[in-house]
């Protein structure tokens, strides 16, 4: 396990909390999410795109087959991601065993969590359409 996914993560896996959402705080977010930003930035950032996080979201782990046939599959990681590093995200790539579905892996290095609105997004886009049309 990563030290920062565990930390970064323990508010939605803590099992003494009743409460169905969580809401992250700006240090959080900025530790964890928009790494790249000042923390003014990041402050923005929250107010204008964050909503809480759901607590359901490790439950539905559970319910994946990783060996059962599925549709196409691309995970995206982000080097400098603290919230889900991506080691942990070739894993969960690696986790899908079944020969006759595609999984890809790609890891962009210097993007973050926020990976989609950090400078430079359309790389990753253009990535992700010629990964679509091949």
């Amino acid at each position: 396990l990563d030290w920062n996914f565990i930390v970064s993560n323990l508010q939605l896996l803590n099992p003494l909390s009743k409460a169905p959402t969580v809401w992250m705080s700006d240090k959080w977010y900025h530790t964890y999410v928009t790494n790249d930003l000042t923390f003014e930035e990041t402050k923005a950032f929250r107010a204008r795109y964050t909503l809480p996080s759901s607590k359901q979201v490790s439950k539905t782990i559970e319910a994946i087959d990783f060996a059962k046939p599925h549709a196409l599959l691309l995970f995206i990681a982000g080097g400098a991601d603290k919230s889900q590093p991506a080691k942990i995200n070739l894993k969960n790539a690696k986790a899908y065993t079944d020969k006759t579905s595609q999984v890809d892996y790609k890891c962009f290095a210097e993007r973050t969590h926020n990976t989609l609105n950090q400078t430079g997004w359309q790389d990753v886009a253009d990535y992700i359409c010629q990964w679509v049309e091949s």
